[in-house]
């Protein structure tokens, strides 16, 4: 786990990039996926609505806050599993892209769903 003030720093140099259209923090690649793309969104909003500017500190540890949840969640996630059933509904509802690295198979989906699986006849000659 990263520790939090290596995050509030992320945080800050990534208000920073997004403001001066410098370069992303290396340090960046630290944080999961859906984290960066988290805070990635969050600064884009802050500097658009010019947040960044008006309140710099306040902003960052908003934003600070949120990530800090957003990885917990993420921690929890993994530690307890999400069921490729849950993963299927989330896909549906928009809130989970199919290209993220928890993705399964359908296959999987229909094992933990306990669903008999399709009928495929073969063409045997």
């Amino acid at each position: 786990m990263i520790k939090p003030a290596v995050i509030y720093s992320l945080v800050v140099e990534m208000l920073k990039a997004k403001r001066t259209g410098g370069a992303i923090p290396a340090g960046i690649t630290k944080l999961p996926d859906h984290a960066r793309s988290v805070l990635s969104d969050l600064c884009a909003e802050a500097v658009a609505d010019r947040r960044d500017i008006r309140g710099f500190r306040d902003t960052a540890e908003s934003i600070f806050a949120v990530l800090l949840n957003c990885m917990r969640e993420i921690t929890l996630a993994e530690s307890i599993g999400i069921s490729p059933a849950t993963k299927v509904k989330l896909v549906k509802a928009d809130l989970m892209l199919r290209t993220d690295d928890s993705w399964v198979s359908v296959q999987e989906v229909a094992e933990s769903a306990y669903l008999p699986r399709p009928h495929v006849e073969s063409n045997k000659v």
